[in-house]
C-alpha cells in the first residue's frame, strides 16, 4: 500500500521546505531570496517535491472556533468483524461526512482516529450516533477527546536536519 522508499532530501530541498513551513504562501522570489537558491531552481524543486508527494499540498491552518465550530474532538475507534468491503464502506462514509475533517488508520488498541468538528455538543452527538447506527456491528468501542487548546500544530520543520 505504501512505498516505504525514503525520498532523499538534499540541503536545498530542506531549506525550501523549511521556508514553506514558515509561510506556505511565500512567493517563489521570497523563498529564493531567503534560501539563496535561484528562482528557477526553487520552482523546479517545489514541483519535484509535490510530484514525489513529499509535499502533499498547501492548506491553511484554520481556527475551528473562529470558523463557528467550537467542538473539535478526536474519536478513536476499535473495529470488529471487518473485512476489506466493510472497511471501504466505513471509510467512504467518514470521507463524505462533512463534520469528519481527519481520518487516520492507526496501530495499537484502536484501528482509526478521526477528528470531528461540530457547532455544538448536540451536533457532535448526532454525528456520533449516526456513525454508530450506520455501523452497529463494526464499531466495537470508541473514545472521544475534546480539544481544549492547541499547543503545537502539525509541522515537520523539526524533522529537517
Amino acid at each position: 500500500m505504501y512505498n516505504m522508499a525514503e525520498f532523499k532530501l538534499d540541503k536545498k530541498d530542506r531549506a525550501i521546505i523549511r521556508a514553506l513551513e514558515e509561510n506556505g504562501r511565500a512567493m517563489i522570489k521570497d523563498i529564493s531570496k531567503k534560501t539563496g537558491i535561484p528562482r528557477d531552481s526553487v520552482n523546479y524543486r517545489i514541483r519535484k517535491l509535490v510530484g514525489q508527494k513529499v509535499i502533499k499540498g498547501f492548506v491553511p491552518v484554520c481556527d475551528t472556533l473562529k470558523m463557528g465550530y467550537p467542538i473539535y474532538s478526536w474519536v478513536t475507534m476499535q473495529l470488529q468483524n471487518f473485512n476489506e468491503e466493510t472497511e471501504k464502506k466505513f471509510r467512504n462514509y467518514l470521507h463524505h461526512n462533512r463534520n469528519v475533517i481527519y481520518i487516520a488508520r492507526v496501530t495499537g488498541d484502536f484501528h482509526y482516529i478521526i477528528t470531528v468538528a461540530a457547532k455544538s455538543i448536540p451536533e457532535f452527538d448526532i454525528v456520533l450516533r449516526e456513525l454508530l447506527a450506520k455501523f452497529p456491528n463494526l464499531i466495537k468501542s470508541y473514545t472521544t477527546s475534546l480539544l481544549i487548546e492547541e499547543a503545537q500544530y502539525d509541522t515537520f520543520y523539526r524533522l529537517i536536519e
